[in-house]
């Protein structure tokens, strides 16, 4: 899922993609709200790579601009709104700062491979254990991973590493660490939300409908943009204004009252000038079945898309 695509004005020839994303939100009995503990956008980096769809041929090598002091780089550079580590003899490895919990939660991240390099990312913590020590990145284009973090005894760090010392680059992006806790016990049920956002495929943009289990679901909802320069969104209603070129995520989220659980539900839009259906494919990385707003030229309208094809 991209980021900053290209950085220009807004005219007559502006695409717009929207994709649904995965629905989160709490299941315990008891109720559960969702805990950010650590998350790292990269969007100070200003280099090359990555977000912009360039994958290789980079020369220029800008010091990373991270959101969180205490980041361990080895052969690292920023890159654009994203990290890009190693080089084709040197082994590139990220460890993000200590983190400050302990027992479960759950990591997310984007990662990409250099065009042509090796494609396996390692991935290790201290004081717990990962679902996964191994990830299989795409040549030239970014990837949205989920790993289980189990039996964190204290503040962990996680690392990110190529598989060899040689041809093994790769782009790191929207590291998210993020923990479930329940609360109450010995009262009533609470109902889950059920948040999700109702899209339909069409030429022109307009913001998705939020649902939930019944109309109250939805009370207490606020939106909030990840990137106000390319969408902003108002925090009550959850109307969206496109701003500019780039990538910005949506997010609906409530809390924990006396009827239902916390909930939130989130999409992400990317906008950007220029491109064919064949340059769309190369954004599209879901596998699974995706709704999509998009508007190429005054007649012609993607309709739908698969695991492989933009149509």
């Amino acid at each position: 899922m991209e980021k900053l695509l290209r950085k220009t004005g807004i005219n007559q020839s502006l695409r717009l993609l929207l994709i649904v994303a995965s629905l989160v939100f709490g299941s315990s009995a008891w109720g559960q709200t969702t805990t950010t503990i650590f998350s790292e956008t990269f969007d100070k980096c200003n280099g090359t790579g990555g977000n912009d769809n360039t994958w290789k041929e980079i020369s220029t090598t800008p010091a990373i601009s991270a959101d969180n002091t205490g980041w361990t780089n080895a052969n690292s550079y920023g890159a654009s709104k994203c990290a890009r580590y190693g080089t084709s003899k040197k082994l590139g490895k990220a460890t993000t700062p200590q983190l400050n919990f302990t027992g479960d939660a759950t990591l997310t991240f984007r990662a990409g491979a250099w065009s042509g390099d090796k494609t396996t990312l390692k991935l290790s913590i201290s004081n717990g254990t990962l679902s996964a020590t191994t990830v299989t990145m795409k040549s030239g284009a970014f990837s949205e991973y989920t790993i289980n973090i189990t039996d964190v005894t204290a503040n962990p760090t996680i690392t990110f590493e190529g598989a060899a010392a040689k041809s093994s680059r790769f782009f790191l992006d929207d590291v998210v660490v993020t923990q479930a806790t329940t609360s109450g016990g010995g009262g009533s049920e609470l109902t889950d939300r059920n948040l999700s956002f109702d899209a339909e495929v069409g030429d022109t943009f307009s913001e998705p409908d939020l649902t939930g289990v019944t109309d109250g679901a939805t009370e207490g909802v606020t939106y909030t943009s990840s990137n106000e320069t390319v969408a902003s969104v108002n925090a009550s209603t959850g109307a969206v204004t496109i701003n500019g070129m780039g990538y910005a995520k949506i997010t609906a989220s409530a809390e924990e009252d006396a009827t239902y659980k916390a909930g939130s539900d989130f999409y992400y839009i990317y906008v950007y000038d220029s491109g064919t259906i064949e340059k769309l494919k190369t954004y599209i990385t879901s596998s699974t079945a995706t709704d999509i707003y998009f508007k190429l030229t005054s007649t012609a309208v993607v309709t739908g898309t698969n695991e492989s094809n933009a149509f």
